[in-house]
């Protein structure tokens, strides 16, 4: 059996030693050994850093600061008056108001920050997380509270992350000036990965119900939005091999629009190239087992960033279709034999058993491949999260390709208002759902 699993699979083998040796080097490499790090020059001496901002804002939860992923690119050191290179990432929180009560300006991508040399240490705010191991294995270990700070607006260039960042905020601004705020924050959370915008009781009675998973750009979301386009393709494309082939093409070409238009993040491109490899591996009548094509595209990601290993949506990510594909066959085989069993007769009725069914056992799967971590990292498992996925998932569905024909047909003034309409039941019906997972699961 084993003999078996390792020759259709022979990526696992060289995934696992990778694994190993990544958490080996992570345990036993402390930050001196980086090269040029700040952490050498956040002395006395040192009176100024200079900071590129590497990420989009997120509020934090009392909702008065920003928050940024930073680059130290330089200090300013008191001995010479100059400014020298260094390396190294820090969390940056930026106040929405400046001391005098007037809004600081805004910080975009790539934006350069001056401040003063005052770097505070990551310490744990939740005795259920522990954020310095988590902070840690991203390798920042400080954050500085910028109350006073010089902006250096970025300069335009054709930098492919800078390019996916400004349609993003094109797509954000559309949202947010045409529906209103509540319908349009849990858009963006679900469309874009953004969850500035939202309410904190809406964003608690997500994270309580343990449907928080909606509100982030995952592979679900990606998977919904291709298997609507590739339902569309059929009834445009021939169904011969040169229009499958071609309607493949589209869709891995769509799967990679989709993950540049979100931002590039790891659950985004995972099911990009996952796509690409299935596609190559047809074309070339390869060995297209699904589990060995997760298995070389998390040895592709832990390659070229070995440190994604310890994000928790890297983890997640993977471990929920892993779970589909190596789970959800077996459970969904177990409940269609009880169908069977009962005294069913009506066509209509065992379809729809079977389908939800289908979804049953998906959730149980993914939950099952989760739990692990998420008991491991929070310390905690939302029992709803069985129950509700079962109505969430199918209207995060809905949701979504709503969301799609909205963006399409904004400018048509009629369409776009009936669209709008429909958006804010279909959202105001998800939050229902999280709002009763919250208050009775909690």
């Amino acid at each position: 059996m084993f003999r078996k699993f390792f020759e259709k699979r022979p990526i696992f083998l060289p995934l696992v030693i990778l694994i190993v040796t990544i958490i080996v080097y992570d345990s036993c490499c402390p930050v001196i050994f980086f090269r040029n790090h700040y952490v050498k020059h956040a002395n006395s001496k040192t009176e100024y850093f200079k900071y590129v901002i590497k990420s989009k804002p997120k509020q934090t939860r009392k909702g008065n600061h920003f928050s940024y992923t930073a680059k130290t690119v330089a200090y300013f050191s008191v001995d010479d008056s100059q400014w020298h290179e260094c390396t190294g990432d820090i969390k940056l929180y930026i106040p929405k108001c400046s001391i005098n009560a007037e809004r600081n300006p805004e910080v975009d991508y790539l934006d350069t920050i001056i401040t003063k040399n005052n770097l505070l240490s990551i310490k744990n705010f939740d005795s259920s997380f522990n954020y310095v191991r988590y902070m840690r294995h991203q390798r920042i270990y400080h954050s500085f509270f910028a109350n006073d700070f010089e902006l250096q607006k970025r300069k335009k260039t054709s930098n492919i992350f800078e390019i996916s960042f400004d349609i993003n905020e094109k797509l954000r601004n559309v949202l947010l000036n045409t529906l209103d705020k509540k319908t349009s924050s849990v858009a963006i959370a679900m469309l874009l990965g953004d969850k500035t915008e939202m309410d904190d009781e809406v964003r608690q009675s997500f994270n309580a119900s343990g449907l928080a998973h909606l509100l982030c750009v995952s592979g679900l979301h990606i998977m919904i939005l291709i298997g609507f386009f590739s339902f569309l393709f059929k009834w445009f494309l021939p169904l011969n091999i040169r229009g499958l082939y071609f309607r493949q093409v589209i869709l891995v070409l769509l799967s990679w629009i989709i993950a540049f238009i979100v931002g590039l993040t790891p659950s985004s491109m995972r099911v990009a190239t996952m796509l690409s490899i299935l596609f190559i591996s047809e074309i070339f009548l390869l060995n297209n087992d699904r589990l060995n094509i997760l298995l070389l595209t998390a040895f592709i990601f832990l390659l070229i960033n070995p440190l994604i290993l310890f994000n928790v949506s890297f983890q997640l990510s993977f471990l929920a279709v892993l779970g589909i594909l190596a789970f959800k066959p077996w459970i969904n085989n177990r409940i269609n034999k009880t169908i069977t069993l009962l005294p069913i007769r009506n066509h209509l009725l065992n379809r729809l058993l079977y389908s939800i069914s289908s979804n049953v056992s998906v959730s149980i799967a993914v939950q099952l491949c989760c739990l692990p971590v998420l008991l491991f990292y929070f310390k905690s498992f939302p029992l709803f999260a069985i129950i509700g996925n079962l109505v969430a998932i199918p209207l995060a569905q809905i949701i979504l390709i709503t969301l799609v024909f909205f963006l399409f047909l904004a400018q048509v003034p009629i369409i776009s208002a009936s669209l709008s309409y429909i958006l804010q039941m279909e959202i105001d019906a998800l939050i229902y759902v999280a709002e009763i997972g919250g208050k009775w699961f909690a």
